[in-house]
């Protein structure tokens, strides 16, 4: 107990839960919670940066004609995402669901939402279809207790 409380913040352990364990990992409610705020303040800080950098210092170069400024913002968001898609599939198998095709099936859900959402009328419906479910997975996620639809009833807890 002694050393955990000395060596404190690992980031190699929080590195680890981001990649690491793709096929079998799982993550419990409060660590699903936690890990995804994580993911949240980097990207509202590396939102802040290419904000501040690229539209406001630079405002001639900002306007997404240039490739580079594009790749710049494009890829750490994109890294961003598969973690969170990993520690979501990580979430999802912690439910007793297969993780990687319950997944897929609600990003191609979420892509036919997408579709709709484009054709909508006004603004409210167009962010409803946009964020409507990524917003109940997320809230589901973290409220499903751990091996809820497991097959087998002694894998089940409280």
């Amino acid at each position: 107990m002694i050393d955990k409380l000395q060596t404190g913040f690992s980031f190699n352990a929080v590195l680890a839960v981001y990649t690491k364990y793709g096929r079998t990992g799982r993550l419990k409610r409060v660590q699903f919670l936690q890990y995804s705020m994580i993911l949240v303040v980097v990207a509202a800080t590396l939102f802040g940066v290419f904000y501040i950098t690229l539209f406001l210092l630079y405002p001639d170069q900002g306007n997404g004609g240039d490739g580079f400024i594009l790749i710049i913002i494009v890829l750490p968001i994109s890294f961003l995402l598969l973690l969170f898609a990993n520690i979501c599939v990580k979430r999802i198998r912690d439910t007793g669901l297969p993780g990687w095709p319950i997944f897929f099936g609600l990003l191609i859900l979420q892509f036919g939402l997408f579709q709709v959402g484009t054709l909508a009328s006004n603004d409210m419906e167009t962010l409803v279809f946009w964020f409507g479910l990524p917003v109940v997975v997320f809230s589901m996620l973290c409220m499903l207790p751990a091996n809820i639809f497991s097959r087998s009833e002694s894998g089940r807890s409280g």
